[in-house]
Order: structure tokens, then sequence, then C-alpha cells
């Protein structure tokens, strides 16, 4: 299923499948070196992915280009729901970080707590069945500007059909302004500033669709 075609630069956006897992997570790893997640391993952005396309909310959408994929945007519908069966997968997701725990062993304490972040969320009233968490979204390196937006677009589309009636996705609040003027552009409103782990503040950001 086609759900964008763009006519100038001949790149098409359509569902991710199984098959498509190995080059998400290579533009995964790329778009976010350095970031917590990226830094737990291929094996285990693999399994986190799985999980999204797995999920019957689930959104994970590629940009093509030339046979080739060029983008990716992540999220899901309702995302208490989400976490709740991403928890119910903590020993296969734990197994797939082990390789990065043995070559880093401080990381255990920041899964710990995003660990807690996931059951806050799972537990949140305000996690209302009808928002859509936009958790992911990124371009390979080199490519021209506007499949970004196209993503999004895309998203959006899927979400509504999902029932989904408006969107939320958190991002770093410093150094990173090109990230927080993308997610403005494309017409999300900053809902709040918080610090999410010590040191490290997140914008939340919610679009109404």
């Amino acid at each position: 299923m086609v759900l964008s075609m763009h006519k100038e630069k001949q790149y098409l956006i359509r569902p991710a499948t199984s098959f498509d897992l190995n080059n998400i997570v290579k533009i995964h790893s790329t778009a976010f070196k350095g970031f917590f997640l990226a830094s737990l391993g291929k094996n285990f952005l693999k399994k986190y992915y799985s999980c999204v396309i797995n999920y019957h909310l689930g959104i994970l959408l590629v940009a093509i280009y030339e046979n080739t994929i060029v983008g990716f945007v992540a999220g899901f519908v309702n995302p208490a729901n989400f976490y709740e069966e991403l928890r119910r997968n903590k020993l296969s997701l734990a197994i797939s970080i082990l390789p990065s725990i043995i070559r880093k062993p401080k990381r255990i304490h920041r899964l710990l707590l995003n660990f807690k972040r996931t059951k806050s969320f799972s537990e949140n009233p305000q996690m209302k069945k009808n928002i859509a968490e936009l958790s992911s979204i990124g371009v390979k390196t080199g490519e021209k500007r506007g499949i970004g937006t196209e993503l999004i677009n895309a998203f959006v589309q899927i979400a509504k059909v999902l029932g989904a009636i408006s969107i939320r996705l958190t991002t770093d609040t410093y150094r990173n302004e090109a990230v927080n003027s993308f997610y403005q552009r494309q017409g999300f409103i900053l809902m709040k500033t918080f610090e999410a782990q010590p040191g490290r503040w997140l914008n939340e950001y919610e679009k109404s669709i």
C-alpha cells in the first residue's frame, strides 16, 4: 500500500515490513548516534521496531527512493497499551540489550529509569486511547529536505484512520534547535518542558489532527 508519492523527488512512503527492519535500524543508528537507544545496539533496535510492527495500533512507515529506504517514522496509538505490551516483552528485550550492558554496565541504571518511565506511561490516565505517540523519525544522511515532512503527513494520515485525535512527542530541549524548529513547523505546539532524567530536559509537543 503506497501512502504517498512525491512526484519531483520520486520517492514513496509505505508501511514497513519485517524485511525493512535492518535498514530502519541502520538509519536510526546513524541519525541518533550517541543517543541512549542507539547505544543499546542494533539487536535491541530491531526488537523494538518489531514490537511496533506487531502492535495492532503500531505505525511504522518507510520512505523509498530508487528502491532504497531513505527514512522512517515510528509510533503508535494508545501509548499506554503499547508500553504495557512492551513491558510484557521485557525478557526478550533484555536479552537483546545484554551485549551492550556487558560492554558498559553503567547503562543498567539508565535502563531501570527508562523501565520505570514506561511503567508510569502505561498507568498514566492522561495517555488516552485516542492519542498517538510519535516515538522516532529518521532520515538517511545526505538526503534531500522534505522527506521528514512527508513522513509526518503520512503518520498523521494513518493515526487518524486508527482513531487518534492528537499526536504527542518528546524531544531534547537543549542543543536541539533544528529538531525543535522542525516539529514547530509541522504544527506541533509545545505543551511543557520537564526533566526526564537528572540533567536531561525534554520538550513535550502535541498536535491536534
